[in-house]
């Protein structure tokens, strides 16, 4: 596994070198310490080899601060966001095959939009994200995963980096994206990172944000949290060419201990997100009865997701 430090490199306009870039197919990360206890002739269970990850959900979906890597002294809660949520500058999702194999498109996407509170709202939401993922749906151009860190201690963990750990590279799909515009828009206090995932070298950087106290920003690490002090960071993954599937890794200093800490997906998957280059775009509209229509004003054009850009 290739690890990549890191280090603020601008942004810059995609070249033909970047379009060409991959990474090996297949690379799948082997954990050194499972090695480490086979070698020692462990026998027992190993457990907590993933942290309670959650998939995106309309607006963000929520969980509790999450204890499951004992060996770390912080606790990490991610959720990524909904793709269909423009107000957070996502570009929607890409379906491989045809118009034609979304027939039903628009009743199961027909349900409430945020906040989701009730039971039935919740359902609806599972059945949407069932249905997406039933038809092959990946996140298109950029997906924004947030992760919140919290220290388990009033000792301080100094939080000193952050790695994209590319895991495949394809070709993008072809086939139909689906996007859908909601209403009002809020503002958020995250530290905001970006990286280009198709790029032979990706790296981490900070493009900008606000403290809770609505602080502006003017660097990225290090970081300091404890049980009292937490952090948000806003990591914005973007394709301009590929399909590619990816993880992070945040890098901690306590004491006279250090270590990474992984950020994965559900079960410990690895995040994905794809260009749109080959995709056709439709939009659905809730004031029309979801209706699904094509949509040019959408189509792709090769540029840095609004999300990811220095402002």
């Amino acid at each position: 596994m290739t690890t990549t430090s890191q280090q603020p490199d601008g942004n810059r306009s995609p070249t033909s070198e970047d379009e060409q870039e991959q990474q090996p197919k297949g690379v799948r990360r082997v954990l050194a310490w499972v090695g480490v206890a086979v070698l020692a002739g462990a026998a027992s269970t190993l457990t907590g080899l993933s942290e309670d990850a959650i998939g995106w959900g309309v607006d963000a979906v929520r969980a509790p601060f999450t204890d499951d890597k004992p060996a770390a002294p912080i606790s990490v809660r991610i959720e990524q966001a909904d793709p269909y949520d423009n107000c957070l500058n996502q570009e929607g999702m890409v379906f491989p095959g045809s118009i034609n194999d979304l027939s039903g498109f628009g009743k199961v996407h027909a349900g409430p939009k945020p906040p989701v509170t009730t039971e039935k709202q919740q359902q609806s939401l599972r059945d949407r994200r069932a249905w997406d993922a039933a038809h092959g749906a990946i996140p298109s151009d950029m997906t924004t995963i947030y992760v919140h860190v919290q220290g388990k201690s009033d000792q301080s963990v100094t939080l000193t980096g952050l790695s994209i750990n590319v895991r495949e590279t394809e070709d993008a799909p072809s086939g139909v994206r689906m996007t859908y515009t909601p209403g009002g828009c809020g503002d958020d206090n995250e530290s905001r990172f970006a990286v280009q995932t198709d790029r032979r070298s990706p790296r981490v950087s900070f493009i900008n944000g606000r403290s809770d106290s609505g602080d502006k920003r003017i660097e990225g690490f290090p970081v300091r949290v404890t049980t009292q002090d937490t952090e948000n960071l806003e990591l914005v993954a973007y394709s301009l060419h590929k399909d590619t599937r990816f993880t992070f890794s945040l890098n901690w200093v306590s004491g006279d201990r250090s270590g990474s800490y992984e950020i994965t997906a559900d079960d410990g998957q690895p995040f994905e997100v794809t260009s749109s280059k080959n995709a056709k775009t439709y939009s659905y509209t809730s004031w029309e009865n979801n209706k699904v229509a094509p949509d040019p004003s959408e189509t792709w054009d090769g540029t840095i997701p609004y999300a990811a850009r220095r402002h």
